[in-house]
């Protein structure tokens, strides 16, 4: 959760988090940008194996994976994954859903559709489990990024749609979700994440207009299904913007699938089961200008309580000091503020609880 991955003009780029700070982003080294056009670089969850795509090799993008040299602490040379993976037909994405099982999109069976391919546990060779058929789940190609939580439970990944089969607001790709079916073991219904950007009509004459935005892809989420950072071109349709390349985004999971407010892991990586750090819904809700939150903490420790809008940016620090445990409430007012969804996060002692209110005015 620390190194980010991504490809811009045909290189592979990191990035590391340091006080919530992204470093200025760094090119790997010629190991893996060799002069060759490069593309989706995903990787596995012990960070130890980087996949990306690769122009040439067996025909048109082949799929390739470096290790990481814990001597030199950098990345070895790429490997070819071999043609039981590679083809004529072009590979564009590999999710390593364990070291032996790769999610790879592919043109195999449809343009951009979904393979699963397994590593035979003697030969040490790839053998495709799974090529699907036009009834798939994650639907009939066009997959743009695919990733899966670490509980295998819920994948994630974007489609390319057109405006014949949704809502009329242009050719674009969709951020989506699906549910591991236990009784049929594979795939079930796909959901639309409530995230997923409009594309704007921008009229040029009275016989000439085109689409811009709406584009949201290539989504990779957290182990623990919380954190999910995807690609958009949405700025795009800003007034304001000159700028109609897609950018990295991050969005926080606040509701969980039960509409229970998720509760984040503490500073140890357990989950806080039977802490008692309680935030309750703040009333009123909605609310205008001002409402009332309250929380109970059971120890001594540093509080804070903050409130952020949707985009994720804080609007307001309503407690930031130490206290003892104790039933607490303050008054938030949102006179300076536009009518909107926002949510309040508290935190105390390595734990975090949080609520969404809305504002009308």
């Amino acid at each position: 959760m620390d190194t980010i991955y991504f490809f811009r003009d045909a290189d592979i780029f990191s990035s590391v988090l340091h006080n919530n700070i992204w470093s200025s982003p760094k090119k790997l080294i010629s190991y893996i940008n060799d002069g060759s056009p490069l593309r989706s670089p995903v990787i596995s969850k012990d960070s130890k194996r980087l996949y990306f795509s690769k122009w040439g090799g067996y025909g048109a993008w082949d799929l390739y994976c470096s290790y990481w040299d814990s001597t030199t602490n950098d990345w070895e040379p790429a490997l070819n994954l071999g043609p039981n993976i590679n083809s004529y037909s072009g590979e564009y994405y590999a999710y390593e859903l364990s070291p032996d099982t790769l999610y790879c999109i592919n043109d195999r069976w449809a343009g951009m559709g979904v393979c699963i391919y397994k590593k035979d546990s003697l030969t040490k060779d790839w053998k495709i489990i799974d090529s699907s058929n036009y009834n798939h789940p994650l639907g009939a190609g066009d997959i743009r990024g695919l990733s899966i939580t670490s509980d295998r439970k819920k994948a994630y990944f974007s489609r390319y749609i057109s405006a014949y089969d949704h809502t009329g607001d242009s050719l674009q790709s969709q951020l989506y979700v699906t549910y591991w079916d236990k009784l049929n073991n594979r795939w079930g219904d796909v959901y639309e994440l409530n995230i997923n950007s409009k594309a704007y009509q921008i009229k040029v004459s009275d016989t000439w207009s085109y689409w811009i935005g709406g584009w949201d892809e290539y989504p990779w989420i957290s182990p623990d299904g919380k954190t999910l950072y995807f690609v958009s071109n949405r700025d795009a349709a800003r007034k304001d913007t000159n700028h109609p390349s897609p950018d990295i985004y991050i969005s926080h999971l606040i509701v969980d699938d039960h509409g229970d407010t998720v509760t984040a892991i503490n500073d140890r990586g357990n989950i806080p089961y039977n802490y008692n750090l309680k935030l309750f819904p703040n009333y009123p809700n909605p609310f205008n200008p001002s409402t009332t939150i309250k929380y109970i903490i059971s120890k001594y420790s540093h509080v804070s309580l903050k409130v952020y809008d949707l985009l994720g940016r804080e609007v307001q620090t309503l407690v930031s000091e130490e206290k003892p445990a104790g039933e607490y409430q303050t008054i938030f007012s949102a006179t300076n503020l536009s009518s909107g969804v926002y949510f309040y996060i508290l935190k105390a002692d390595g734990y975090s609880a949080s609520r969404k209110l809305i504002l009308l005015k």
